[in-house]
């Protein structure tokens, strides 16, 4: 996953079967579409230190 500016360090698929989250040592979570490849919106931002983990509950 290119757009990230770090270590890649957790990989999750969301619920819909059609997105997944990335986490990364560059301090950002991104969404993705699993059909194209393409970041779903904007980086969710504002973490003060690189994101390690990511869990995903059924109610959103």
């Amino acid at each position: 996953i290119k757009a990230h500016n770090d270590a890649l360090d957790a990989l999750v698929y969301l619920l819909d079967g059609r997105q997944f989250a990335s986490a990364s040592a560059d301090q950002t979570i991104r969404i993705w579409d699993q059909d194209t490849g393409e970041q779903a919106g904007e980086p969710l931002t504002g973490h003060g230190l690189g994101v390690r983990a990511l869990a995903i509950s059924q109610d959103g």
